[in-house]
């Protein structure tokens, strides 16, 4: 797939989508709910670079492994255009660790022929 760029706000988007879920899932509402991301960029799950901890985005990072609970906002000296409609800290009730797996086969010789997903379970039985 075309190379789409603003990682950075489809990971917001993906992390909002679970504090979404989460207002969701209850007695009155859902029992279960999943966050589901698919993507043919490495960007997502791998490690990030060195001083990752350090960009405007890193609360954001949803690489694998990473633990993700509480607030999570962008840095201080974001840019208003980067934030743009994303303005709002997420805040998650819950803890989740980000688990990506393997949805294609790569192709080989061809740069992002590799897809992946990630599934995120939102319960009411979670807990922090």
């Amino acid at each position: 797939m075309k190379n789409q760029s603003a990682n950075d706000v489809r990971r917001y988007a993906f992390l909002n989508d679970i504090q979404r879920l989460e207002k969701l899932v209850g007695p009155q509402t859902a029992d279960q709910g999943f966050a589901v991301i698919i993507t043919n960029d490495a960007s997502y799950w791998k490690d990030p670079a060195p001083n990752w901890e350090d960009r405007n985005d890193a609360a954001f990072r949803i690489h694998e492994g990473r633990e993700i609970s509480g607030q999570l906002a962008w840095a201080p000296k974001t840019s208003l255009g980067t934030m743009k409609d994303q303005e709002d800290p997420i805040v998650l009730q819950s803890s989740y660790t980000i688990q990506w797996h393997d949805y294609s086969h790569p192709i080989e010789d061809v740069k992002n022929g590799q897809f992946r997903y990630c599934v995120v379970d939102v319960s009411p039985s979670r807990s922090l």
